[in-house]
């Protein structure tokens, strides 16, 4: 006799580590992230095609940033910690530059989603 609950394993909840599944709100957060870098795939490409190098290394710079925030995202849907904390981190830098700019809905955010990354902290173990 098979000992323990009987489990079924769907794509879904073989994304998460140690059976967790991730909450909707990391969905929700997930499916905006990959929507923002949909959104600054043109501006890199026509900043790359720009003639002065220091616009092309800064659309250069943008493309590690929007990859790397695909592979947070993806950390973030898999509940691997590193994901947690890159997510994080990115947000607490976009939220530093809101304060800089004096961007108030950016900040808010940011802030949001800074608050929220804390309250799911517990499903992510180091």
């Amino acid at each position: 006799m098979p000992r323990g609950p009987n489990r079924t394993h769907s794509s879904y909840s073989s994304l998460s580590a140690g059976g967790k599944s991730p909450p909707l709100g990391i969905w929700l957060l997930a499916g905006l992230n990959v929507i923002g870098v949909l959104f600054a795939l043109p501006l890199v490409g026509r900043l790359l095609g720009a003639n002065d190098p220091a616009v092309v290394a800064l659309a250069a710079g943008l493309s590690l940033l929007l990859v790397a925030g695909l592979v947070f995202t993806y950390g973030l849907v898999t509940i691997a910690y590193w994901g947690w904390v890159g997510t994080l981190v990115v947000n607490v830098l976009g939220a530093l530059l809101d304060l800089l700019t004096f961007d108030v809905l950016g900040l808010l955010v940011s802030a949001l989603v800074v608050a929220y990354l804390f309250a799911v902290h517990d499903r992510y173990d180091a």
